[in-house]
């Protein structure tokens, strides 16, 4: 039901039915998982921060929680906690693409890009047809000076049918290096 909030922009019903929910089962991880998206949702950033912070205090074994909490971070610009979670979640799951992405993805962000390439590489060699690792090396190979490898990786994101968020940005980079 919270999803149907959510689609339907009501964010605060989805939110007070999470809480609701987490009230009645407090060892319920994906409802608190919700809840803190909502808050992301909602653009409450530093709410959905401080709760994945508590969360991780409650489940510090649970990757997701600090992978979801490096990307609030983030978003906030604080890229000292967003490196130290995705850290963490990246030395509990070191095979996961989508905590490898984040971890490169803050690197990136920190303008450490050769610490970001090889794990975009390990990402795409997990997964090859990933779009947004693609965009992501894309962007930091871009960064790199390293300009044709960039227009390749995002001619393959916007030739892929799936669907992604960061198309249109991966379009304007794209158009903006073949001009």
């Amino acid at each position: 039901l919270y999803r149907v909030y959510q689609a339907k922009g009501q964010y605060q019903r989805a939110v007070d039915l999470l809480t609701a929910r987490i009230k009645s089962h407090p060892d319920d991880l994906l409802s608190a998982i919700a809840l803190a998206d909502s808050y992301k949702a909602q653009g409450d950033l530093i709410k959905a921060g401080d709760f994945y912070e508590t969360l991780i205090t409650r489940f510090p074994d649970a990757p997701v929680l600090f992978n979801n909490a490096a990307i609030v971070f983030l978003a906030q610009a604080n890229f000292e906690k967003a490196a130290k979670y995705a850290e963490a979640a990246y030395i509990r799951l070191p095979g996961n693409v989508a905590i490898i992405d984040t971890k490169a993805w803050v690197e990136t962000q920190r303008g450490n890009y050769q610490q970001a390439l090889p794990l975009y590489r390990q990402a795409l060699a997990l997964d090859v047809d990933n779009i947004e690792v693609q965009h992501h090396l894309a962007v930091t190979l871009n960064e790199m000076g390293r300009k044709a490898e960039a227009v390749k990786y995002l001619q393959d994101v916007l030739a892929n049918e799936q669907d992604y968020a960061g198309k249109k940005a991966a379009e304007t980079l794209l158009k903006s290096l073949l001009n």
